[in-house]
């Protein structure tokens, strides 16, 4: 049984085995990027299905990620214990499980509740891919590989809404999570035929080295400023799909295929920073890339406030601004989430659980603020972009920058 579970049904040569590992990996962050963002065009539906309030449907979103903050903290140990990828296929598993139990919830407090579960078991996911890469790759190709999973967490967004709406059109909101069930089952099979078991040693389970592990990476000061500046774009790159459901089809009255539509656009904006932020990798450093992203965020802002003072708020003017932040982030969040890993070589399955787990909890929190802050217009979604960009860039200036020279 052991045998079964650390080695793969199929075996290959070391570099073809590199090549699926490149290819694995992203695809199962991409499962934790659309499962957030699959079933947001169907959350106007799920409101009235349920009779919910607004506010309720849209902390769903907010307790699958606290789900994977509490998730990160337990495999984050698990992980680096037990193995990477028994942990990864139970996670997988039990996902597959609450997915198909997710079409039978009577109330909205049940979806949240299974919302919860699927957070935890999407946890295994975020850390486990990275800790395959982290265990099997170095140098410049582990920059690019890392690179490719946070390009692939990008395209949820960008393929979710888009395939969520016209599902939502067609079938109704329960067909989203058999959808996410059937993914979950593909990711499944391509972990068990072709990925091998990659911890380098599995640490003793006790209690005392766990805490000192984590202490450890907690204190590291520029550690959780990274995390802080990440948990800040990752917030920049949710509020579309949290309040963009709401502005789309009860404020300007459109469809939601129209909300699907634009969804793609907004989300493919930032998987095109995140390409050119792979391109530019040959040429220039990371902190430079960094620099670019900065300025984008802060062009984009001003671009937001022209359209506030001249323009109503309608769909070109509510979604430029935001296509422009996203392309930014895709320059800053992936060269700051690799950087950050990159410290901790010999604990990366706390590490990641950490960073997942601080970044998760940061951004369920300003979440659910935000989701408590009346958008009618447009001076208030860019007030609150503002207080997010500006928190990254004094962050990032003040105490961040000088890792990337390192």
């Amino acid at each position: 049984m052991k045998q079964f579970f650390d080695q793969p049904i199929i075996t290959t040569k070391r570099s073809v085995y590199l090549m699926l590992l490149v290819v694995i990996a992203p695809l199962l962050n991409f499962l934790s990027g659309i499962s957030i963002d699959l079933y947001a065009p169907s959350m106007p539906s799920i409101a009235k299905y349920f009779t919910a309030s607004v506010m309720a449907t849209k902390n769903t979103i907010s307790s699958t990620i606290l789900g994977m903050t509490f998730g990160c903290l337990i495999f984050g140990v698990l992980i680096d214990t037990i193995g990477r990828k028994r942990v990864l296929l139970t996670g997988i598993f039990f996902y597959i499980i609450s997915s198909f139990i997710a079409i039978w919830s009577q109330n909205i407090f049940q979806l949240m509740l299974i919302r919860f579960i699927q957070g935890v078991m999407i946890s295994t996911v975020t850390i486990g891919c990275r800790a395959l890469i982290i265990d099997s790759i170095s140098g410049r190709r582990y920059n690019i590989a890392i690179l490719y999973t946070s390009i692939a967490y990008g395209a949820g967004p960008v393929i979710g809404p888009f395939i969520g709406g016209i599902i939502q059109n067609n079938f109704g909101w329960k067909a989203n999570f058999i959808l996410l069930a059937i993914i979950g089952i593909i990711l499944f099979l391509l972990l068990l035929l072709f990925i091998k078991e990659s911890i380098p040693e599995r640490q003793p389970l006790i209690l005392r080295n766990i805490v000192f592990k984590y202490f450890n990476v907690i204190k590291h000061k520029r550690f959780i400023i990274g995390i802080l500046i990440c948990s800040l774009v990752q917030t920049e790159l949710m509020i579309y799909p949290t309040l963009g459901p709401f502005i789309i089809e009860n404020i300007l009255h459109h469809s939601v295929l129209v909300y699907g539509n634009t969804a793609l656009l907004v989300g493919s904006s930032y998987l095109c920073g995140a390409l050119i932020n792979r391109f530019l990798l040959h040429y220039i450093k990371p902190k430079q890339i960094c620099y670019y992203g900065f300025a984008g965020l802060v062009l984009a802002l001003l671009l937001a406030y022209i359209f506030t003072l001249f323009l109503k708020l309608n769909l070109v003017t509510l979604i430029i601004p935001i296509i422009l932040l996203n392309i930014s982030a895709g320059f800053i969040f992936p060269t700051i989430m690799g950087v950050n890993l990159k410290q901790f070589p010999k604990s990366a399955g706390i590490a990641m659980a950490t960073q997942t787990a601080l970044l998760a909890l940061i951004v369920a929190l300003v979440l659910f603020v935000i989701s408590h802050v009346p958008i009618n217009n447009l001076i208030s979604l860019s007030i609150i972009y503002t207080v997010l960009v500006l928190l990254q860039i004094i962050l990032f200036f003040s105490s961040y920058k000088e890792l990337l020279d390192t």
